[in-house]
């Protein structure tokens, strides 16, 4: 109760303080992070300086963890704001700005592949090469976000299969890992997609969104925020930090 009164009722107390009394859990989704003197009229792009001040912000008043450590409910602080950074699509900007930023600060991160976009090489999209360099170098999570980024509640069962089990195979067999984490495209699922899911052998999957009223914290639905052009300048950024729903452990 303290902390919503400071946050609604005093709006002016210092952001940043507020943002250091936070607890629990988020998870940042971001998509593309493009050069400051690009103009970019893209809602998911966000330009490289305001993402390097993020990193700032993050690792002077949270904690930053990965996945794989709110999925096992490890390294966990209790007394920060516990937060994880993901990106999807597989942008070739996440190589070339923003994983050499993180990678300075040895903060983890993951990375949704959708495998066409490799696999049809194009110029936007990061390749093959790429993503095994930042794997042997950096302390980064790769999973699936399908073969085609189609919305899999609109297909059949075999087509649902494929794009699900198609691209959990390809990325273990560049990498020559195991891949078990999934984001569903465009945040399409339904209890259809989960069970396919869980029977091609992913242990866990993340939405596009933090939905109110509905758990965030199920291991098939991990309820992520997006972080874009809506809310990527800092305050606004710091804002959302402090607003958004945080959960304590991921519900097996």
């Amino acid at each position: 109760m303290k902390r919503f009164l400071k946050q609604h009722l005093f709006p002016s107390e210092d952001p940043l303080k507020l943002l250091r009394h936070n607890r629990g859990i988020i998870i940042l989704m971001y998509h593309s992070v493009h050069p400051p003197v690009n103009k970019v009229d893209y809602k998911y792009s966000i330009s490289s300086e305001d993402f390097i001040e993020h990193v700032r912000i993050l690792k002077d008043n949270t904690n930053i963890i990965s996945t794989k450590d709110i999925l096992s409910n490890k390294n966990i602080s209790k007394d920060k704001l516990n937060v994880a950074i993901t990106f999807d699509d597989g942008y070739k900007n996440n190589y070339s700005i923003a994983s050499k930023k993180l990678a300075e600060g040895d903060i983890p991160f993951t990375i949704f592949l959708t495998t066409y976009f490799m696999k049809r090489r194009f110029n936007s999209f990061l390749d093959w090469n790429q993503i095994i360099k930042m794997k042997e170098s950096m302390d980064v999570i790769f999973g699936s976000h399908s073969v085609n980024h189609w919305n899999l509640t609109m297909l059949d069962q075999n087509e649902l299969v494929y794009e699900l089990s198609n691209s959990k195979r390809m990325i273990e067999d560049k990498l020559n890992d195991k891949i078990d984490l999934l984001a569903y495209p465009g945040g399409g699922f339904n209890d259809n997609v989960i069970e396919i899911a869980k029977e091609v052998g992913y242990s866990a999957a993340f939405k596009d969104r933090i939905e109110k009223g509905n758990e965030n914290n199920n291991q098939f639905h991990i309820g992520r925020i997006s972080i874009d052009q809506s809310n990527s300048a800092i305050n606004s950024f710091i804002g959302t930090l402090n607003r958004v729903e945080k959960f304590t452990k991921i519900k097996k």
